[in-house]
């Protein structure tokens, strides 16, 4: 049952962010019309985006409301007993290709743009991209994994005992294949990464921005990232880190910034895991 109203929370989150985004947008439309000054029309973005972005995302957004209902399942069968296994780590591979491919296909083919200069992908040089990756990774992990990381297991904690974990996250854990830690290691440290950081950084947070704000859209764009991971006690470390992606987006330019943290992050908790079993 705990785990049934774990992810009634994390739906309910996600339905109230998607009514927050679609009531932001039309008050800042409102807005921006009386004062004359109505959504803007830029080389990179305008108002059909806001429609268009959910096409890619829909893969993610469906995630709670799969979840609530496998969670249910669970509870009238054997809860806790099926553990993830290659179908479901090739299918989430499966789901970063098409995200991917179309968030390509949205911006290349029907909005005849630049992914190179809408992303600002050339716009910073590697060795510039490893030293921002180092040090914004290191900060994000002390701050995110540590930090906000322990007081929400401690919070959550509280008030549900025996949550899972995620569900890649119990497949490492339990994998004694070195194909399946190979291939799941490279979902989490290349395959999310990229895509979600297309995704939820490069397109919808532009497109969102365009319309609102930068205040505005990296507030939902972080509830909405951090719901659709589909665990409640990471529902705030991963809120917060994307924080700090959405920030080191804007202070560089370059998706290939937050590309980076998301890797370094994800394989750094890849690393303390499988370090802290080795020590167990």
């Amino acid at each position: 049952m705990e785990e049934l109203a774990a992810k009634h929370v994390l739906l309910d989150i996600e339905i109230i962010t998607l009514i927050a985004l679609a009531i932001g947008v039309a008050l800042y439309a409102v807005i921006r019309r009386q004062s004359g000054n109505p959504i803007s029309s830029t080389p990179h973005w305008d108002v059909y985006d806001l429609g268009l972005m959910f096409f890619p995302a829909i893969m993610f957004l469906m995630g709670p409301f799969l979840l609530v209902s496998a969670a249910g399942t669970e509870q009238e069968s054997a809860p806790g007993d099926a553990t993830p296994g290659y179908g479901a780590l090739l299918f989430n591979l499966g789901i970063y290709v098409f995200v991917l491919m179309m968030v390509h296909a949205i911006v290349e083919w029907i909005r005849l743009r630049s992914m190179k200069e809408v992303f600002g992908l050339t716009r910073v040089g590697l060795p510039q991209i490893i030293i921002y990756t180092i040090v914004g990774g290191i900060f994000s992990v002390l701050v995110c994994v540590w930090l906000v990381g322990t007081f929400s297991e401690y919070w959550i904690g509280g008030m549900f005992d025996g949550l899972q974990e995620q569900a890649p996250v119990r497949s490492l854990q339990e994998a004694e294949s070195r194909t399946f830690i190979s291939l799941a290691v490279f979902a989490a440290v290349i395959g999310a990464p990229v895509a979600e950081e297309f995704l939820f950084r490069g397109y919808m947070y532009g497109a969102l921005k365009n319309a609102t704000g930068r205040l505005f859209a990296t507030v939902v764009i972080s509830l909405l990232f951090a719901v659709v991971h589909g665990n409640l006690p990471a529902l705030l470390p991963l809120f917060v880190f994307s924080l700090i992606l959405c920030a080191a987006y804007e202070m560089s330019g370059s998706l290939w910034v937050p590309v980076g943290l998301h890797a370094f992050f994800n394989g750094t908790n890849i690393v303390l895991m499988l370090t802290q079993q080795a020590v167990e």
